[in-house]
């Protein structure tokens, strides 16, 4: 099953002219088709509800509903197209995000929820507070808080905070404090604080504080530290190194058992 949004009249944010069914049961057919894997030519939805949420509408006043395709083309994960839409479920709530989540409990009463469909968005300017659970994007500005859970993506500006858990993105400029879990991506500038578990991929600017748990990247500017924390057997331990003294600035490390690796020799000795 394939999730997507609509203007308010079933009409498309992209095309006003191309109209979409509001009766179950109802198909629809693209104004052109082409099966290249690329946005254009066919009828654009999530599968299970996954892709890149940002090409969703989520205006107040959206419709949401769920089709099946005939022929089914992904395009970069981010989203998918088909040839033929059919019509299985319409959104029912006051609100467009109780329309979204009726969409939601439908594909998950039929077991066609992906594991990482996306939850919510919410978006703010600077100062804003954006919290969300798994799966969700929370976007905000200088100064903004961004919470999410597992899989969530949270991006904020200078002197930002920006917290997921496992396999969260988290984003932020100068000053920034950028916290994920296991498997999770963590970004900041200067001065950044940015914190990961094990797996995570952890980058900061100058004058940046960066922890990761074993297996665990980091790559810095001058002045920074990495601390590195790992089990080994007995007890966690951790070891702290210092870029321009322990690593080079600007290049990626890969930590193990207290031990740091530049990437790329790491790769160069595999490949032996």
């Amino acid at each position: 099953m394939i999730l997507r949004s609509c203007n308010a009249d079933f009409t498309s944010k992209y095309d006003p002219s191309f109209q979409w069914p509001n009766q179950i049961g109802a198909e629809v057919f693209p104004k052109s088709w082409d099966p290249y894997p690329e946005c254009g030519n066919g009828l654009h939805g999530f599968m299970g509800g996954e892709g890149d949420s940002s090409f969703a509408d989520w205006s107040d006043s959206a419709q949401w509903i769920v089709f099946t395709g005939d022929i089914v083309v992904n395009i970069d994960n981010n989203k998918v197209k088909t040839n033929k839409a059919t019509i299985v479920y319409i959104g029912q709530g006051d609100t467009a995000f109780d329309r979204f989540q009726d969409c939601h409990a439908f594909m998950r009463k039929h077991k066609m929820l992906g594991n990482r469909s996306f939850n919510s968005v919410n978006t703010g300017g600077d100062d804003s507070t954006n919290t969300g659970g798994n799966n969700s994007t929370n976007t905000g500005g200088d100064y903004s808080t961004n919470i999410g859970g597992d899989l969530s993506t949270n991006t904020g500006g200078d002197r930002s905070t920006n917290t997921g858990e496992h396999y969260s993105k988290n984003t932020g400029g100068n000053f920034s404090k950028n916290t994920g879990g296991d498997d999770s991506t963590n970004t900041g500038g200067n001065y950044s604080r940015n914190t990961g578990g094990s797996d995570s991929t952890n980058t900061g600017g100058d004058n940046s504080k960066n922890t990761g748990g074993n297996n665990s990247t980091v790559l810095t500017g001058i002045n920074s530290f990495f601390i590195g924390q790992w089990y080994d057997g007995t007890r966690l331990r951790s070891k702290t190194f210092y870029s321009g003294e322990d690593y080079k600035c600007g290049v990626r490390y890969l930590f193990e058992n207290g031990k740091i690796t530049e990437v790329l020799k790491l790769e160069e000795r595999n490949n032996k």
